[in-house]
């Protein structure tokens, strides 16, 4: 092989050894900012979906213990105390609070299979209440009927606090799965990183001896061409040893033993702090109150999901009460909102609209449907009924907290629930009556717009 072949194939082992060094420098910056996406992720999701998520539910089984204490204390006083119904009234006020403030929330996936049994106890609890104070404010009924009343009450508490406490567990669970993943994402990284410096430093080794070889094989050919190919290795060697420099520094500081990565240090102290702050919300759950949630950016949820789901789950209290319930055809329709709101603010008004229809007859039905509107920004909920109506002197009032008519039972929050969730989302709500019956309850919400273009 002549010098040019000779000086041509070193030439051409350098260049490769240069490009795979660099290769390593991409491969590494690459990876890392990928494993940090993985992290962020990771770290949202506790702070923003599983540590509020425990928190809201703890309290709320905190309330419905605290309920349940005084629920005992009012129906055994003699006479009935009305300050302990108002404490009674609130503790029921706190705890949905608290499962609303849930709802709001993110949620992980398959977590909105775990909500069904608890919306169905939410609502036995409000029946058998309702039952078992008009028993203990009647005066005259019998201790044992209401100790059986009581001890049927406490069997729903325990249900429920059961249900709320399965998701307390499912979203602790999920906060551990996403701390685990942090802890070996970084481990790999470092894992990663080592290797990667130690092919880099393996290439930058051979890239350096075949650089050598290249120069004495040039400086060999001629003496005239020796001072102009030493300039020009010497130009070469500059502009190759630059990036391994940097390379070097990157990857050193990506090692786990020595300093780390400052890219990835502010990351990791967030999930260590991700995962102090969810210990400390655990340990305060009982000591403090937080705001309400605030609706999520970016929240979506499909109109014709949320009527199948609700469907499903009130089909048969329709048929239990001989009441038709009939969902019109949904139209492709997205909502901003997280799909657990929707799906509270349609069970709250389908379930008013069965609770309510009384004696009503002969013709006994609920006709849910979703008309998107001229304006394009907004879609129009409506839940229509047969039953008698709003009285007239609770017309003007029927979407405050604790209003309800003398044929209701529970607390009257359902619909004051709406209108929260509703005015929190900027959207709009009301309702019509017809003479001599029937009512029809709305909600105007605003449609999804994306913010792809």
């Amino acid at each position: 092989m002549n010098n040019i072949h000779r000086t041509r194939l070193l030439a051409v082992l350098v260049f490769g050894a240069f490009g795979l060094t660099m290769a390593c420098f991409v491969a590494s910056a690459v990876f890392v900012r990928h494993k940090e996406n993985i992290i962020d992720h990771e770290v949202i999701a506790i702070l923003e979906n599983a540590g509020p998520s425990v928190y809201h539910l703890a309290t709320a089984r905190s309330e419905l213990r605290h309920f349940e204490t005084l629920l005992i204390r009012y129906v055994g006083a003699r006479p009935r105390d009305p300050v302990l119904r108002t404490r009674l009234e609130g503790a029921r006020r706190g705890l949905e609070i608290e499962w609303t403030r849930y709802l709001s929330l993110p949620t992980f996936a398959d977590e909105r299979r775990l909500w069904p049994p608890i919306i169905t106890a939410f609502q036995q609890l409000d029946l058998s209440l309702g039952k078992l104070l008009a028993l203990a404010e009647r005066g005259n009924t019998p201790s044992a009927t209401l100790q059986g009343e009581m001890d049927q009450m406490e069997g729903q508490i325990d249900q429920l606090d059961g249900e709320l406490a399965r998701i307390r567990e499912f979203n602790t669970e999920e906060a551990s799965a996403a701390a685990n993943t942090i802890e070996t994402t970084h481990t790999l990284c470092n894992r990663i990183a080592l290797g990667l410096e130690f092919a880099s430093v393996l290439f930058g080794t051979l890239l350096a001896s075949l650089l050598g070889r290249l120069v004495l094989t040039t400086l060999r050919e001629s003496e005239h061409r020796a001072s102009e190919l030493e300039h020009f290795a010497g130009r070469v060697a500059h502009d190759i040893m630059s990036p391994l420099s940097t390379a070097a520094l990157a990857l050193e500081l990506a090692r786990r033993t020595g300093e780390r990565d400052e890219r990835m240090e502010p990351t990791l102290q967030r999930g260590v702090r991700s995962l102090e702050r969810v210990r400390q919300v655990v340990d305060s759950l009982l000591s403090f109150a937080r705001a309400g949630g605030r609706p999520e950016p970016g929240a979506r949820a499909e109109v014709a999901v949320a009527f199948d789901t609700v469907r499903d789950e009130l089909s048969a209290a329709a048929k239990q009460a001989r009441i038709e319930l009939d969902f019109e055809p949904c139209p492709p329709v997205i909502v901003s909102c997280a799909p657990g709101i929707l799906m509270s603010v349609l069970l709250n008004l389908v379930n008013n609209a069965i609770r309510h229809m009384g004696d009503a007859g002969p013709t006994r039905s609920v006709t849910v449907r979703c008309q998107p509107l001229p304006d394009a920004r907004w879609v129009r909920l409506e839940v229509q009924d047969t039953g008698p109506g709003v009285p007239k002197e609770l017309r003007g009032s029927i979407f405050e907290p604790h209003v309800r008519s003398d044929r209701s039972q529970g607390f009257g929050l359902g619909l004051a629930t709406v209108r929260r969730l509703v005015e929190a989302h900027r959207g709009r709500l009301g309702f019509t009556t017809a003479t001599p019956g029937g009512s029809t309850f709305w909600v105007e919400w605003p449609r999804f717009q994306s913010t792809a273009s």
